[in-house]
């Protein structure tokens, strides 16, 4: 786990799915967290969430909205919820089918739990 120094813990992959390239980097703070998923270095939307101390209550927004997508914000909801931290997610993907979101969902979910030890709630791999 992250200390208080301020160290940031960071994972990169490129990942390959239904024959296209897809790449992912996480950043994780002490009381935060950013994700970065595109096919190419450009910066698309960014969506914040956050987790009401005390409460299951996840707030959200986004910040640049580009494409009218609601994944980078749907996605920031669950880690939010998962991690408790406030987290920032930039998604430059367009979801072509309901297999690359889910995709994009359990890549990011497995990379949070190497650097986080995220646990979901029936001990599987999933943000479902």
């Amino acid at each position: 786990m992250n200390d208080d120094s301020g160290m940031c813990r960071t994972a990169f992959e490129t990942c390959e799915f239904d024959e296209h390239e897809y790449h992912f980097l996480l950043n994780s703070y002490s009381e935060s967290c950013f994700v970065w998923i595109g096919k190419s270095s450009a910066y698309g939307d960014l969506a914040i969430a956050l987790k009401r101390p005390n409460d299951e209550v996840c707030f959200s927004t986004k910040v640049i909205d580009k494409t009218g997508s609601p994944v980078s914000e749907a996605l920031a909801m669950k880690l939010a919820k998962k991690t408790g931290k406030q987290v920032f997610v930039s998604c430059n993907v367009e979801m072509e089918s309901e297999e690359v979101f889910r995709f994009i969902n359990q890549k990011v979910f497995e990379m949070s739990l190497k650097l986080e030890q995220v646990k979901s709630n029936d001990g599987t791999v999933s943000l479902y």
